[in-house]
């Protein structure tokens, strides 16, 4: 798994689990569908000057400590 592409889908799939927490978490507080949940994803990571996976398991961790 050298190239590009392979690392980033491998990646990719790591991670799809608080990827999708992070976009449930968004359409459910902001009443979106998938694309745009998506899109507040990405900017909340540029925000943080995060990637998209680490706003994510960022999100999911806050999201879970506020269902406690």
């Amino acid at each position: 798994m050298d190239s590009p592409t392979a690392q980033g889908f491998h990646r990719a799939l790591v991670h799809r689990r608080d990827v999708a927490q992070a976009l449930g978490v968004f359409m459910a507080r902001h009443r979106c569908d998938a694309e745009e949940a998506f899109r507040i994803l990405v900017l909340a990571g540029r925000e943080h000057g995060e990637d998209i996976y680490t706003a994510a398991a960022r999100i999911g961790a806050a999201a879970g400590a506020d269902d406690h």
